[in-house]
Parts: C-alpha cells; structure tokens; sequence
C-alpha cells in the first residue's frame, strides 16, 4: 500500500517528513532533532507520538528468463 504525505495529513492528521534524518530523540522532553538531508539544515521538532520509518531500497530479484 503506498500513501502519500498528503493523504496521511488529511486522513489521520499525520506529519510527514520527507529527506530528514532523526539525529536525537528526548524522550522525556518530547523532541527529536532531525536534519534536512537536501539543505543541511537542523530542527528540533516536538513531538506526541513519534514514528520513524526509514526508507527502503527495491528489491530487485532475479527470474528465470521465459522458455
């Protein structure tokens, strides 16, 4: 099932970050500072429920060639 970050937003009131990376989580004070992989950039955000969901690679299998 594949959902943008539009369809999350609106439908269950989810935040998604695209091309961040998660640096540090405060668990007691609720904030996870993530950095911007195109600009650099550093942002503390905080947080209710924190979800992480790193990004994967296609799997890319190998098939007999049809007879």
């Amino acid at each position: 099932i594949v959902a943008t970050a539009d369809f999350l937003h609106r439908r269950f009131n989810i935040e998604v970050r695209l091309q961040t990376e998660a640096l540090r989580i405060d668990r007691h004070a609720k904030l996870v500072e993530i950095r911007h992989t195109v600009t650099g950039a550093l942002e503390k955000l905080p947080y209710d429920k924190l979800i992480l969901a790193p990004g994967a690679a296609q799997l890319v299998t190998a098939t007999r060639a049809a007879r």
